[in-house]
Parts: C-alpha cells; sequence; structure tokens
C-alpha cells in the first residue's frame, strides 16, 4: 500500500527522501560528535540516559543504577576495548563520583557525572578522591 502510493505520488516520494537524507544527516553527525567525546563523557552519558529506565534514588539523594549490562557490552556500545572502559570506572571511583560495583553503579555526585558530558576535557577539574 505504501509503495503504491509512492509509486503514484512523486512529490511525496521526493518528500519522504529528503526527510529520510536529513534524518541520516543528523543520525552520522550525531554519532561523529559522541565518538569524539572521550571515553569518560561517553560512559558518562551512557549512565545519564540508562538512570531513567533502570535508576532509583535511596532515601540519602544518592543515585543507584542497576545495568542491564556488562563492562563487555559497555565497551561495544562506547566503541572502545573493555580495558578502556576499566580505567575510566576506575578515574570516575577514585574521584567519587561514582562507585560500580558488578554491573550496579552508585553515583554520589550526579552535578559532578553531568560535567564529564558537559564540559571540554581542558576545562575538566579532577577532583580529590
Amino acid at each position: 500500500m505504501f509503495r503504491d502510493t509512492m509509486a503514484r505520488n512523486v512529490d511525496a516520494w521526493a518528500a519522504v527522501s529528503v526527510d529520510l537524507a536529513n534524518t541520516m544527516d543528523a543520525l552520522e553527525a550525531s554519532l561523529v560528535d559522541r565518538l569524539r567525546l572521550p571515553v569518560r563523557a561517553r560512559l558518562a552519558q551512557m549512565l545519564l540516559s540508562l538512570r531513567g529506565a533502570f535508576g532509583d534514588v535511596d532515601e540519602d539523594g544518592v543515585l543507584i543504577i542497576d545495568l542491564p549490562l556488562s563492562r563487555s557490552q559497555i565497551a561495544e556500545l562506547l566503541a572502545v576495548r573493555p580495558e578502556t572502559v576499566t580505567r575510566a570506572i576506575g578515574v570516575l571511583s577514585e574521584e567519587g563520583v561514582a562507585r560500580f560495583v558488578r554491573r550496579r553503579v552508585v553515583v554520589r555526585d550526579l552535578d559532578a557525572l553531568m560535567d564529564e558530558v558537559e564540559l571540554p576535557a581542558e576545562q575538566r577539574v579532577r577532583r580529590p578522591a
């Protein structure tokens, strides 16, 4: 049915094609931008995106995220090696931003986690543990 409609209406086909091309361009630009971010920022971005579906705030106001992914799966999504994810996790833990225990992440400093995504690398301040 859709193909028949598009075959009869060249203008509609052209509009759909342009919209699809624009969407693909936007997705490609977004992917390139994400891959340019440091691994810590990409990890922080992923954690922030998972907090809605897998996160909960405890009675002390601490965000706890039960990850549905293993570290190797996280590495695949971030397009890095698992060892790189482990190092990024170590830095976030050392700085007191988040503690990782198996598939659970305890985010003690949500503002600092958000700063990882928002600030350019040269402006990030390493926080004492």
